[in-house]
């Protein structure tokens, strides 16, 4: 009976497999901003190759938006979440205003426990196009408001962010008074994953931390959300859950290599854990990694692991030292402007030599047309604010003797990968646009169920 039994179990095992069953846990992670040299860049200079590159199936992605313009992180995240192109800034809308199901929701309808983790605030573009219907992003309440009221199981990450028209205190009093009207247990604080728990609607309202740069590090990683996402989600139904990494993309608008890589590896780590639970449950779980865009418009001049450790002697972020240098500029003497020169040499490069004489020119140059202009000089700006142009124009020499360079404070066009594991991993291996990646996972998910539109 015994040897029957085995043999019983053995035909068992390779019948599921041939069959190929449906996976009934799906992680999608998406590094927002997170184009192909960004990935380079960061094996590169680590001299190490990333998890999340390591995966069997891999392809590029187109990313355009619906009227096959650059797209934004609304209209790219509606693509990735619901199937769809869309306008820029539109949330979980075709580009007629028609109200789109995301593939969240879809599987939510199926019995799946729904999770959405993020480094950025949760009711951004990207977390909200899995749960909102909005024409533009920047209706924060409203978002918050669709948020509290999806039902998704957990919500972890930064607290959602407030309407221009509310000061900080009040929206953050507001988020909470909405989560919980919808019978969510809210936490926050440093400790805040240790209170959520199967069985409960979970938000956990914290920061997750950004590593690099010696920054404090009491707040919990975004591997931590992770992991602690998929203990309150697993279950034998399903659960789908969405993990995004919000920094990458602000490295590129601020064109800052060095807070990249640390935002990049950060990203790893979350994808780790999710390969962690895949490789106990293979037969069970599927994995995607993905990136909404490419931010920053990167270029790679044949770097090399040399040339590129000059990025880990960076001090602090670029915009920190914007803060160092206002002073300096105020003052506007020559001594001022010896000091900036000091200050620079010293936050990019430490111990390695100086500026050479054609790059300080450069950088003075920049620094006499920056105080002339009282801080505001043209063509340092992006989508979050202006940046000042010493500290670019410094970065830009680091970076040249790195052997890259940024084109853009902005997004780009550029396709960007998407890999993956698991059952059906295989489909995931041929150029796509990212409209096909839910419905994709639609047909690997539920085999005889056909995506409705």
């Amino acid at each position: 009976m015994t040897k029957t039994f085995f043999i019983f179990t053995a035909l068992l095992f390779f019948l599921c497999t041939w069959l190929g069953a449906a996976p009934k846990y799906v992680i999608v992670f998406i590094g927002d901003g997170f184009g192909q040299n960004q990935r380079e860049l960061v094996e590169t200079a680590t001299g190490e190759k990333l998890k999340l590159n390591a995966l069997p199936s891999r392809a590029p992605t187109t990313t355009f938006n619906a009227l096959n313009e650059t797209t934004d992180s609304a209209a790219s995240g509606t693509a990735i979440a619901c199937g769809q192109k869309t306008l820029n800034k539109c949330l979980g809308l075709d580009k007629d205003g028609k109200a789109l199901k995301s593939i969240a929701v879809r599987l939510q309808e199926r019995g799946f426990k729904i999770g959405i983790v993020t480094s950025s605030p949760l009711n951004d573009a990207t977390p909200a196009a899995y749960y909102a219907h909005q024409k533009s992003r920047n209706f924060k309440r409203a978002i918050t408001e669709e948020m509290a009221a999806s039902n998704f199981d957990f919500f972890g990450g930064q607290p959602p962010s407030k309407d221009k028209k509310e000061s900080s205190r009040d929206a953050e009093r507001l988020t909470r008074e909405i989560l919980e009207k919808n019978d969510y247990h809210v936490f926050e604080g440093d400790d805040c994953l240790e209170h959520c728990k199967p069985g409960q609607k979970n938000a956990a309202l914290r920061t997750p931390r950004h590593p690099g740069f010696n920054l404090p590090a009491d707040s919990p990683s975004l591997a931590d959300f992770t992991r602690s996402a998929i203990a309150c989600l697993d279950n034998e139904t399903g659960f789908f859950l969405m993990v995004e990494k919000g920094d990458i993309d602000y490295s590129g608008h601020q064109n800052d290599a060095a807070k990249l890589i640390h935002a990049v590896l950060d990203f790893d780590e979350a994808v780790m854990v999710g390969l962690a639970f895949q490789k106990q449950r293979p037969q069970d779980t599927l994995i995607i990694v993905t990136a909404d865009h490419e931010t920053g418009g990167l270029m790679l001049d044949n770097p090399t692991r040399e040339t590129l450790t000059r990025l880990f002697a960076q001090k602090t972020p670029l915009t920190a030292m914007k803060k160092e240098i206002s002073p300096l500029a105020k003052q506007g003497t020559p001594e001022a402007r010896a000091q900036m020169l000091a200050f620079f040499e010293d936050s990019f490069f430490s111990c390695e030599a100086p500026f050479s004489d054609e790059e300080k020119a450069r950088l003075e140059k920049v620094w006499d047309d920056y105080v002339a202009h009282k801080e505001n000089l043209p063509g340092y700006e992006s989508m979050y604010g202006k940046y000042a142009a010493p500290v670019i124009e410094a970065a830009r020499i680091r970076d040249a003797r790195c052997r890259i360079r940024y084109t853009t404070f902005g997004h780009s066009k550029a396709p960007v990968w998407t890999s993956a594991i698991g059952p059906g991993h295989e489909a995931f291996s041929l150029p796509m646009d990212n409209t096909q990646i839910p419905k994709k996972i639609w047909k690997i998910v539920m085999p005889n169920s056909a995506w409705a539109e």
